[in-house]
């Protein structure tokens, strides 16, 4: 469907970082970003000395924004307002957004599921009370589908259709669909359609229906077509000056004027350009009202407050974003003075509803209402809520907690995060002035030394010191303007150093290796460049003490690999052409270098490629297998002789993304652990830096059972040690399961992380043992009624309500097959009468007691 490969905004951006700790047993930690139902992604962990290697979720980020807004479609019913979001990436998962204006909440009321066929839910409209879609599957089957949210179903009308359908409009009269040179009126109830008009040479036809007629838009002129009497009047052709190629956008069309925009490529300047215009149907004339030059997020005109408005976006990072309205008298559009100047730009669909406008921000990612008479802007209340806006992809962990960065680059903050080990519990413990936290931070002394990059209007390059315990920051150096600009992504410290590289592009100052002194707070070039091309990827101290990096050069078909001497203050450089593939990244291990290739041929596969670290000679070439998918520029990890890394399988081809050891030693691959695609795609692992263990293993085990019925109140777990008083037991959620006195009190069924630690003593490493429980309660009804005490209930039977003899903390209501029903906190009385007339099992609980007793409704 042509339609969906114009979506060209789709971006992913995946990367996976790690940390370590001598006392842990967790020795890689990783991330991933887009992690399937309504997560952006997600931090797990593993041991990579288990044999069986499992990773353990440890936190998962939340959406930005419910998804990626179908951008032209909104649809009001009642005082709710729907749109349709699709996770691009993911076929087939997305849902729909339910917005009330009244609460001014926003909740996802349906949810897709994901599957392995290509499948796009587009076009939501809504006739007659009802929320429709156009199903595309393996971009060539179109079905029209009824969304049942109080049943939470998707219902298939049936794919009596065009195969190549382009848009749909609807009234609560008629139902339009337009192919590529076709218009058809579709009658639901039938599932049949019938064919209106032909356009010759015709292609995406872009529909409206004001009051009874039909209007389309296609290769420049305009149809308006009666859909009583099929009369139909076709405009004169237009121009858009050094237009090449074209896609129609969208238009509305008001009083006898259509107002429309329009995305095209311009061989010109070779850019997309966007451009906005009105075409008068009775005088045939087009105007232009604005070109813009670089396209980046278009808006669509819209209806609100009797005129016709639109939203000026040119870009995240400018400050050209305005709100216009149309002047019927002049026919102009005029600049409209409000709150909503620069600040907040919608993204994707706009809601309008009377006076005000509710839409999703570009600039915030949240979702925001605009009332125009007050002028003022108010946040809505997301009840699935994330306060997630961009995030920052390394780890650091710092005792029993992880440390990373989220970001808001628009409000020019940061935020500290924290992710406790044991509980699983996040926080955010501060935020800092700066849009964005580079991805190379130390950890000393309770103190992260960081450097903020350069990001113009915000502030200088500089590097930073927080203090972790007292939550202060203090400014350690701050670059110039165009050193900062053409600063590294990586820093190293080496002891009271740290060392990072400039472009210094534009500057009198070399391209070059600088070294930052902590203790005297002052920089110094080290080593100076005279290559333009001075641009390393790969930045480290290696195994001889030295900075080891690489220069990536003619798209990575030329690179150089150098090693600075700290001793003789210079560079030694390599360089490796290679005419039949690309260049990704390195390591150095014992006496080679290993080396990333992926193919110019994309048919062929990618290589490891061994050289030999004194004379550069390859030694021998492993090749990936060809189901192995290399595409980006991608970090992997060495550790006790096996290579560790990531495909790219999840995204390019659809598949699961796998994540793979090679054995150097037999040159053999095997999967280690596997991403499900509805979860997340891995990138790629930073390197795994192996500890050296001097004290002794300590024998602990720890057994609970993997499923356990709420019933059973307390489960006292199988644990031994020869130091029983070290250890204590935490729980990932005490409302589901709490520890009292190293015992598990069940408190509510889901599912809870229950971790073991043992603090280390003088000889031996202390140990961290997670396992996973889960608390049912889908018993039937004589397990329900075993071993509990009884209870008065009263009216007995009852037609409404019914109260108890006791004080109690809950009660809930079961079927007679054990399935629960309804669940109250302690009240006067307890209302089922929603429920239908039957036997119904009540069990209440107040502390460590639990009374049951039989209820009948009538």
């Amino acid at each position: 469907m042509n339609f969906f490969n114009k979506a060209n905004y789709f971006i992913l951006f995946l990367i996976l970082f790690f940390s370590t700790s001598k006392a842990q047993d967790k020795e890689l930690w990783l991330t991933y970003l887009y992690g399937g139902e309504n997560s952006l992604g997600s931090i797990v962990s593993t041991s990579l000395s288990s044999d069986e290697k499992s990773f353990q979720l440890e936190h998962q980020f939340k959406q930005k924004y419910n998804g990626h807004i179908d951008r032209l479609e909104n649809v009001q019913i009642g005082n709710k307002v729907y749109n349709l979001f699709v996770n691009y990436g993911n076929f087939g998962a997305g849902g729909i957004n339910e917005f009330d204006i009244e609460t001014n909440q926003l909740i996802i009321c349906l949810h897709f599921k994901a599957n392995n066929t290509k499948i796009f839910y587009s076009h939501l409209f809504k006739y007659q009370n009802k929320l429709y879609a156009l199903k595309t599957e393996n971009d060539k089957v179109d079905t029209i589908v009824e969304f049942d949210l109080e049943n939470q179903k998707i219902i298939e009308l049936g794919n009596n259709l065009q195969s190549d359908i382009f848009d749909i409009a609807a009234n609560d009269q008629n139902i339009i669909i337009s192919s590529s040179d076709k218009i058809y009126s579709y009658d639901i109830e039938n599932n049949t359609s019938k064919l209106l008009y032909t356009i010759t040479n015709g292609s995406e036809i872009r529909i409206q229906i004001e009051d009874n007629h039909i209007y389309a838009l296609n290769n420049y002129q305009f149809y308006k077509i009666n859909i009583s009497t099929n009369e139909v009047n076709v405009s004169n052709k237009f121009e858009i000056l050094n237009l090449d190629i074209n896609y129609n956008i969208d238009f509305i069309v008001e009083d006898g004027v259509i107002f429309g925009q329009t995305l095209f490529f311009s061989n010109e300047n070779n850019t997309s350009q966007y451009e906005l215009f009105t075409f008068n149907l009775t005088s045939n004339s087009y105007q232009q009202i604005k070109r813009f030059e670089r396209y980046w997020n278009y808006l669509p005109f819209f209806r609100f407050n009797n005129s016709i408005c639109y939203f000026n976006d040119s870009g995240i990072n400018s400050h050209d974003h305005s709100f216009f309205k149309y002047n019927k008298e002049n026919e102009t559009f005029e600049l409209a003075e409000n709150s909503l100047q620069s600040e907040y730009i919608p993204n994707y669909d706009i809601i309008v509803t009377d006076y005000k406008m509710h839409f999703i921000s570009v600039a915030h990612g949240e979702f925001f209402t605009y009332d125009d008479r007050s002028n003022s802007v108010t946040k809505a209340s997301l009840l699935d809520d994330g306060q997630y806006k961009f995030t920052n992809t390394e780890l650091i962990q710092n005792k029993d907690k992880v440390i990373f960065f989220t970001k808001d680059i628009i409000k020019g903050e940061s935020y500290i995060n924290t992710l406790d080990i044991l509980t699983s519990e996040h926080q955010i413990i501060d935020k800092l002035p700066y849009p964005d936290i580079n991805n190379s931070f130390h950890l000393e002394n309770d103190s992260l030394i960081m450097y903020i990059p350069y990001s113009g209007i915000y502030n200088k390059g500089k590097f930073i010191l927080y203090d972790l315990v007292n939550k202060q920051l203090k400014d350690l150096y701050t670059f110039s303007d165009l050193e900062a600009e053409n600063n590294s992504s990586k820093f190293y410290k080496k002891g009271d150093k740290i060392y990072g590289y400039s472009r210094n592009k534009g500057s009198t100052q070399k391209p070059g290796i600088f070294e930052f002194d902590l203790n005297r707070q002052s920089l110094t070039y080290i080593y100076e460049s005279d290559e333009d091309n001075f641009y390393p990827h790969q930045f480290y101290i290696n195994s001889q003490g030295n900075l080891f990096y690489s220069v990536s050069i003619d798209n990575g078909q030329k690179v150089d690999f150098c090693e600075y001497s700290f001793g003789e203050k210079k560079v030694t450089k390599r360089t490796i052409v290679d005419e039949d593939y690309k260049y990704l990244t390195f390591k150095e291990y014992q006496d080679k270098i290993i080396v990333l290739y992926k193919p110019n041929d994309f048919t062929k596969p990618s290589i490891f490629r061994f050289f030999n670290k004194e004379t550069w000679s390859i030694t021998k070439d492993i090749i990936i297998p060809d189901d192995i998918l290399i595409y980006y520029q991608k970090q992997f990890s060495i550790n006790e002789g096996l290579l560790y890394f990531c495909s790219d399988n999840g995204w390019i081809r659809e598949n699961n993304t796998k994540f793979y050891s090679l054995d150097l030693s037999t040159d053999l691959f095997k999967i280690e652990y596997e991403i499900d695609k509805n979860k997340g795609f891995g990138y790629s692992l930073s390197e795994y830096r192996n500890e050296i263990i001097i004290k002794e293993a300590n024998d602990v085990q720890f057994e609970i059972p993997e499923t356990i019925h709420l019933d059973k109140q307390e489960l006292i777990p199988q644990i031994s040690s020869n130091r029983l008083d070290d250890i204590s037991l935490f729980s990932s959620n005490p409302e589901i399961a709490q520890i009292v006195d190293n015992k598990i009190r069940l408190k509510n069924e889901g599912e809870v992380n229950i971790t073991l630690k043992q603090e280390d003593s003088p000889n031996q490493y202390g140990t961290i043992i997670y396992k996973t429980l889960k608390v049912e309660n889908n018993q039937d009804i004589n397990s329900i009624n075993t071993n509990f005490l009884s209870i008065n209930l009263y009216p007995n039977p009852t037609s409404q309500s019914f109260s108890i003899d006791k004080n109690i903390d809950s009660l809930n209501i079961y079927s007679t097959q054990g399935t629960l029903i309804k669940s109250f906190v302690e009240q006067p009385s307890y209302n089922i009468s929603t429920l239908n007339p039957g036997i119904y099992i009540v069990k209440a609980m107040k502390n460590d007691d639990v009374y049951t007793g039989r209820i009948v409704l009538q």
